[in-house]
């Protein structure tokens, strides 16, 4: 019975052949659009983190303004002083000369 030719084999094995075909072409379209999900998701995610370590290198670089800032108030008023001083040294200087 294993030898003998069933009639009509030939044409449901060329079936099946199709049906699975069909089944592999499905399942790689299915595989193909999972991975292109996650390079989706990949791309994604770079972008987050990217976005993150930009921000937390902004951070120092605001707090260098806000220190110069600082600083330059600092020197502003230091410079404020001295003028102040200047005038009042001229000033006595004027007066004693008069």
């Amino acid at each position: 019975m294993l030898g003998r030719k069933v009639p009509g084999s030939g044409v449901l094995s060329a079936a099946a052949v199709g049906m699975d075909r069909g089944r592999t072409g499905e399942r790689l379209h299915a595989a193909l659009a999972g991975l292109q999900e996650l390079h989706f998701l990949r791309d994604k995610q770079r972008a987050m983190v990217h976005w993150a370590l930009t921000l937390n290198r902004e951070e120092p670089e605001i707090s260098k303004h806000e220190t110069v800032s600082t600083e330059e108030l600092r020197l502003e008023a230091t410079l404020t002083l001295l003028k102040q001083q200047l005038v009042r040294h001229l000033n006595n200087s004027f007066d004693e000369s008069m």
